[in-house]
């Protein structure tokens, strides 16, 4: 209680700021002082400074000398903060951490922080709101009590919002605090609240290991999104992490920044968006005009974000059982989200590791994502805007022969893509043929894949002669 240096696994402090906020402080840390055994639990999570402070304060009940007004007085009151910390947990860590007020003689069902003892006075519910983590995202969630009249930097909260800031205000009834989260290493703060979870039964999920569970000073609002984290850049648009601050839904959203060579593709992008039906709920799907509008940015919503994608999958190493079952149901996953764009006449036409998603290893769910080289048609003679390790037989064609030539192709560039990165996937290899997955690197895939799958248990690597074939 006395302790006032931040601990090891402490993420939050919450800090009176208004002047009820500081007498109900008072008053609790009072309480605390004078009897050592009163609400044991709710003692550890206040932190109170050693000796009192002056406090200037206006008494609206008597008036200043001459009649003027309600008069300044100064009192000494204690001051201090409320902690929020791992090695800490609350009565019930289901819920998270329960804030409150009113007096409790033996604390067993008062809330795990003590606002005040004076609820009617100050407005406060016994259970007002808590404070737990989304497991999705790792980020904090407040969530309040129903007819709980609750703040967080001016708006209303009903029922639910994500703490976005590593400073925001919240006000309870008529009680102001400064939630200040500390700037802690995202792998620790990672690392200690998966500890957390583990050792009190909580569900464990993945993280998406690209989006901060922190917040940081560069994280903004649009609409309803928290933007966070940048995970991708192109050549006019920028992917980051984010999350929805009512649903707490983890998205990827692209930021793309219009001009006059990239309208068109941005509208069509938009029509594959509302074609396959990933767009965010709450996204808008009337017919947007991309080339006269307005407006110089779009931003589409793209759910849920995936915690890794395959390419980091690939570097070489040993072949378990477990990894080929796992490959197999996500790679299944991917094949069949990749026929069903198929059925709508669409190509993605940049099928890679890269783009091969996971969104969760338990259960196992993987998707395809990043459409931005995809076309609409069951065919097409665009060359530009694949990846060209793997490019098929027949782009390279169109591409050597011209549009002039006559050449198209369709939906098998996705298939041909797919074998590729499969190679790559259970043999756990990286690109050893350069730009170009021709005919006779193609048989060597073949061959390599035959001489690994022969061998049980193991992993064979390009031999020798294969590398300096295609040096």
């Amino acid at each position: 209680m006395q302790t006032t240096a931040p601990y090891r696994a402490e993420f939050a402090r919450l800090t009176p700021e208004n002047r009820p906020a500081l007498v109900a402080f008072d008053q609790v840390a009072s309480k605390l002082k004078a009897d050592p055994n009163w609400n044991r639990h709710a003692r550890k999570y206040m932190a109170i400074l050693p000796g009192k402070e002056n406090f200037e304060f206006v008494n609206s009940e008597s008036e200043s000398e001459g009649g003027s007004g309600p008069r300044t007085q100064k009192r000494l009151i204690w001051r201090g903060f409320y902690r929020f910390n791992f090695d800490m947990p609350p009565r019930d860590p289901r819920f998270g951490w329960v804030l409150g007020g009113g007096k409790f003689a033996n604390g067993d069902e008062s809330p795990d922080l003590v606002l005040t003892e004076r609820k009617s006075h100050d407005l406060v519910f016994g259970r007002h709101a808590r404070l737990f983590h989304n497991y999705s995202s790792g980020a904090l969630i407040l969530h309040t009590a129903k007819q709980s009249i609750t703040f967080v930097d001016g708006k209303e909260v009903r029922p639910s919002i994500t703490i976005w800031s590593i400073v925001t205000h919240i006000t309870f009834g008529n009680l102001t605090y400064r939630l200040h989260l500390h700037g802690e290493v995202e792998s620790a703060h990672r690392s200690r609240l998966a500890r957390y979870q583990q050792s009190h039964g909580l569900t464990v999920n993945d993280f998406p290991v690209s989006l901060l569970s922190t917040p940081a000073e560069s994280d903004y609002i649009h609409k309803h999104y928290i933007i966070k984290n940048p995970i991708g850049h192109g050549a006019s648009s920028t992917v980051f992490a984010g999350e929805h601050m009512k649903t707490n839904a983890v998205v990827a959203i692209k930021r793309i920044t219009r001009n006059r060579s990239n309208a068109g593709l941005i509208e069509q992008e938009h029509r594959l968006c509302q074609l396959v039906d990933k767009m965010s709920p709450d996204g808008d799907r009337r017919s947007a005009h991309f080339r006269n509008s307005d407006f110089d940015e779009v931003y589409l919503v793209y759910r849920p974000l995936a915690i890794a994608t395959w390419l980091s999958l690939c570097e070489p190493g040993p072949i378990s059982d477990a990894h080929n079952a796992i490959s197999t149901k996500l790679f299944r996953q991917c094949l069949e989200g990749t026929e069903y764009i198929h059925s709508k006449d669409v190509i993605h036409r940049d099928i890679k590791p890269g783009n091969l998603a996971i969104v969760s290893f338990n259960p196992p769910h993987g998707r395809v994502i990043d459409s931005g080289s995809a076309r609409i048609g069951a065919s097409s003679d665009v060359v530009q805007g694949n990846t060209l390790s793997y490019r098929s037989l027949e782009i390279w064609r169109l591409e050597r022969g011209g549009k002039n030539s006559g050449l198209q192709y369709d939906e098998t560039v996705d298939i041909f893509a797919f074998g590729v990165s499969a190679y790559q996937i259970f043999c756990k290899q990286r690109i050893w043929w350069g730009k170009e997955a021709n005919e006779v690197a193609l048989g060597d895939m073949r061959d390599e894949y035959e001489r690994r799958d022969a061998v049980s248990g193991g992993r064979s690597a390009p031999s020798q002669e294969t590398y300096q074939k295609h040096a």
